[in-house]
C-alpha cells in the first residue's frame, strides 16, 4: 500500500481536492445567485485547520442590464418575393456545377479547360513547384495567376510558347515574390465547358426521383424561400440587436480563462511520503494561387450566395472591442468568495 501511495498518491489527491473545490464553488454559486462569466481563479488559502481545505475564489459577474428607450428606434423588414427569374438563376448556378468538358478544335478561350505541361526558370535555372506535366485547369477560374492565364488563352493543343512573366510583389512564395521568371508552356488539349439540358436526366440527378422538370423548380423555389426567410430573420435579428446597443451602456465582463475549478487541485503539494494514500492535391507551384475550396450548397444558398453575395460576418457585441473600455469599471464587480471545505 505505500508503494501505491508514494506513486499515486499526490496525483489521487489532486484529483480528489480539484472535484471538492469544484463541488463547493458551483454550491456556493447557486447559493448566491451568481451569473459567473468565464472561469474563477482558485488560489488556496494558508493557514487552514488540520484537515480543512480552505481556498479562495476570485471572478467576474455579468452585470445587471436594464434596456434604454427603444422609442426612437426603427427596425426596417426586408422582402423579397421568390419568382421564376430567381429559381431560373438557381439553375443555373447548379448547371455550372454539373459543367462536364469535351476536345474542343480550337484556340483556348476564357472557360475552357487545358492541359499543359509548363516550366518555369529564374536566372536560367528551374525553381521549385515551377515545373508539371498533364496538369489542367479552367481558364478564368482563378486557379493560376492572371498573367499565365493570358499567356496560354489563345493557344491550340499541340501549340507552344515561351514568355516573361513577373510575380505579384505579396505573392506567397517569397523567393518569386516581385520576381520575373520565364516559363514554357505545351498545349496538350483544349476542352470546351458543356453545361447539362434541364431534363428528367438534370432533375433525377439533383433528387426528383421521377425526373419531372417542374417538381424540380418547386423544390428549387421552396429552398429559395426558406433561404429569403432565414436572411431576412437574421437582417432584422441584427437590427434589433444594435437597436438595443444603441441605448443600453453594456459593460462587457473580461471573462478570465486562464484557470479552472477542476485544476485548482495542482495547488496543493503531495503530502510527504508516510502520509496516508486517502490524503493523498498539387503541391502547390509557384503560378498557383492557393484558395480554400468550396463546397455546393442547397439550391437556396447557391442561389443567395450568386446573386446577393456572402454576408460580411459582425464581430460579437461581447468581443475585444468592448473588454477593454470597460475592465477597469468590471473589476469594481468581481466577488471574492472565501470557501471552507472539511474533509470526511
Amino acid at each position: 500500500m505505500k508503494i501505491v501511495a508514494q506513486t499515486h498518491g499526490g496525483q489521487a489527491r489532486g484529483e480528489a481536492v480539484g472535484a471538492a473545490v469544484e463541488k463547493a464553488f458551483g454550491e456556493k454559486v447557486r447559493e448566491q445567485n451568481l451569473r459567473v462569466a468565464g472561469y474563477p481563479r482558485i488560489e488556496p488559502k494558508e493557514g487552514a485547520a488540520d484537515g480543512t481545505l480552505e481556498f479562495t475564489a476570485t471572478f467576474e459577474v455579468y452585470p445587471e442590464i436594464t434596456v434604454g428607450d427603444l422609442g426612437e428606434q426603427k427596425i426596417e423588414r426586408p422582402a423579397l418575393t421568390v419568382g421564376d427569374a430567381e429559381v431560373d438563376k438557381t439553375l443555373d448556378v447548379l448547371r455550372k456545377q454539373r459543367t462536364t468538358f469535351s476536345a474542343a478544335d480550337r484556340a483556348a478561350a476564357e472557360g475552357d479547360r487545358v492541359v499543359i505541361d509548363f516550366t518555369g526558370r529564374k536566372d536560367g535555372e528551374v525553381f521549385e513547384g515551377g515545373q508539371a506535366q498533364d496538369f489542367p485547369f479552367v481558364i478564368g477560374a482563378g486557379a493560376m495567376l492572371k498573367d499565365f492565364e493570358t499567356a496560354v488563352t489563345g493557344l491550340k493543343a499541340d501549340e507552344s510558347k515561351t514568355f516573361d512573366m513577373t510575380f505579384p510583389a505579396d505573392y506567397h512564395a517569397q523567393h518569386l515574390a516581385g520576381q520575373t521568371v520565364q516559363f514554357e508552356i505545351a498545349v496538350k488539349k483544349v476542352e470546351a465547358p458543356v453545361l447539362p439540358e434541364i431534363d428528367a436526366d438534370f432533375a433525377r440527378s439533383l433528387g426528383v426521383a421521377d425526373g419531372d422538370v417542374a417538381k424540380l423548380r418547386e423544390e428549387v423555389k421552396g429552398n429559395l424561400e426558406r433561404e429569403v426567410k432565414r436572411r431576412i430573420q437574421a437582417k432584422v435579428k441584427e437590427q434589433v440587436m444594435d437597436a438595443l446597443v444603441a441605448v443600453t451602456p453594456i459593460e462587457v465582463p473580461k471573462a478570465p480563462g486562464a484557470g479552472r475549478v477542476a485544476a485548482a487541485g495542482r495547488e496543493y503539494p503531495p503530502r510527504p511520503r508516510d502520509a496516508r494514500p486517502q490524503d493523498q492535391g498539387h503541391p502547390g507551384g509557384p503560378v498557383v494561387v492557393h484558395r480554400a475550396g468550396r463546397t455546393p450548397r442547397q439550391a437556396g444558398s447557391d442561389h443567395g450566395r450568386a446573386g446577393q453575395g456572402q454576408r460580411t460576418a459582425r464581430q460579437a457585441r461581447t468581443g475585444p472591442r468592448a473588454g477593454r473600455r470597460n475592465g477597469a469599471k468590471l473589476r469594481r464587480s468581481c466577488g471574492t468568495r472565501a470557501l471552507v471545505l472539511r474533509s470526511t
